[in-house]
């Protein structure tokens, strides 16, 4: 019988050995085992009683039974069968649990998904139009309340159109995707970049302390963007054009700073570009 019960074991030993539960957490895992267990005590009972009869064994026939055994057949067998059952409930509530709980890490993650798609650009990673707009609102803000002046950049590629056109859009994100690594390498940690669309993208400089440090930022911007994109087996040249207006040197108006940088952004590139 020992050994049978040895045998029994060997499962609940295998599969806890070789992570039959791993994809549970350590409690599911243990009333596993518990469940194993009881169906073993279970199992050595009623091949015992069968051997032997129930009714002998547990009403005090003269069979020769060990009173361990009979004590194991009569009170320990019944216990084990209510603990099953016990550890049966336990067991489904705690996956419920654990159902419900990864339902709403799925569902967070979701939300995180759509809320990162609505607010950051695709091809390029940078912040999108939409979180552009609330991040210059926010600068703006700050540099009322604190005396501060902001500058906005915007940034538009001179010949992206063609590469575009030429090489495909895969070639034309990769573009974009090189411009964008360049300008986070220029700008300050706490300033912002954004793409608005097409090869348009914008900086938000704040907390400026001295007005030469636009012209320093636009001028490493240009030669940065001017230097040769090596793109799979292609090495492309753009350069960019930079229009810049000055908060709130040039007015306080987040619709008019956004105006003047376009229009200045235009004028440079109807002077030549880059």
């Amino acid at each position: 019988l020992g050994i049978i019960v040895l045998l029994l074991a060997l499962p609940t030993i295998f599969f806890y050995q070789y992570g039959v539960f791993n994809e549970y957490d350590y409690w599911t895992g243990t009333v596993s085992l518990v469940i194993f267990a009881t169906l073993e005590v279970i199992l050595f009972s009623w091949v015992f009683g069968i051997k032997n009869g129930w009714k002998e064994i547990t009403r005090g026939s003269d069979i020769k039974v060990p009173k361990i055994y009979r004590f194991i057949i009569k009170w320990i067998t019944p216990v084990f069968i209510i603990a099953i059952f016990i550890t049966v409930l336990v067991w489904w509530i705690l996956l419920t649990h654990e159902n419900r709980e990864l339902a709403e890490d799925e569902l967070e993650e979701q939300r995180e998904i759509l809320k990162h798609q609505a607010h950051y650009d695709d091809s390029s990673g940078l912040p999108n139009r939409a979180l552009f707009q609330e991040t210059l609102s926010k600068s703006i803000e700050r540099a009322k309340r604190h005396s501060k002046q902001l500058a906005l950049f915007f940034i538009d590629l001179d010949r992206f159109k063609q590469i575009n056109d030429s090489l495909g859009h895969e070639i034309g994100d990769k573009v974009l995707q090189e411009v964008s690594l360049r300008l986070k390498n220029i700008v300050r940690e706490e300033d912002s970049i954004s793409r608005l669309g097409g090869d348009e993208f914008t900086v938000v400089l704040e907390d400026i302390k001295k007005v030469e440090n636009i012209s320093i930022l636009a001028d490493k911007i240009l030669k940065s963007l001017s230097d040769a994109l090596y793109i799979d087996e292609h090495t492309l040249y753009v350069s960019c054009s930079i229009g810049i207006s000055l908060y709130p040197h040039d007015t306080v108006d987040k619709e008019e700073l956004i105006m003047y940088a376009d229009a200045a952004m235009y004028k440079a590139k109807d002077e030549g570009k880059n």
